[in-house]
């Protein structure tokens, strides 16, 4: 269902209907999602972008499926496993663009560019000081992360069960965000309108 103003009421179904009515609830939930995000074409196109990868899984039928944690009782996954962690990331990379794309021309751009090869550049880019700031923060976040993997947090720190010592580390990491924030990035998304 879907209340719009408190006072019109949609009953879209849910997912007890129709594999077509699953699909259309989806996509209407998806665009409103996407509209949420800004008022352009580039959020509406998330939507729709994201809504189309539920198709597999309204198809299949299996959409609880894949709830069960990466490389369970294993150090690391495997490899189809790890193909799958992969696909997500490509795909979420792909939808990220579009939504934080001005149009959809500068989307299809920048897609282009992330799968094009320019001659001379190799991966010079992997030296600079930028990227190797950036990697100082975030693969201590994917070892923390995918320590936690089997819990539904990943910064809950469970092994820690003194809640002073959990909230000092809680409040040391919001410190060095705000003391490595960069203030030239773009505005926070939902300021945007």
């Amino acid at each position: 269902m879907l209340w719009f103003r408190d006072y019109i009421y949609i009953p879209l179904g849910g997912n007890r209907c129709s594999k077509l009515k699953q699909f259309r609830n989806t996509l209407i939930i998806f665009l409103i999602c996407g509209f949420w995000h800004g008022a352009k074409w580039t959020a509406l196109a998330w939507g729709a972008y994201t809504a189309l990868l539920y198709i597999p899984y309204i198809l299949s039928g299996k959409k609880k499926k894949y709830r069960d944690t990466v490389a369970q009782d294993r150090a690391l996954p495997s490899l189809k496993e790890t193909a799958q962690i992969a696909l997500t990331l490509v795909l979420t990379t792909i939808g990220n663009t579009i939504v934080r794309s001005d149009t959809l021309s500068q989307a299809g751009d920048m897609l282009l560019r992330m799968v094009q090869w320019t001659p001379g550049t190799g991966l010079s880019f992997l030296l600079t000081g930028e990227f190797l700031q950036r990697m100082i923060w975030i693969i201590p976040m994917l070892l923390v992360e995918w320590r936690d993997r089997r819990l539904e947090h990943g910064l809950s720190m469970q092994g820690i069960h003194s809640r002073p010592v959990r909230y000092a580390v809680y409040i040391a990491l919001l410190f060095l965000v705000a003391l490595f924030f960069d203030n030239q990035s773009p505005d926070f998304i939902y300021f945007q309108f």
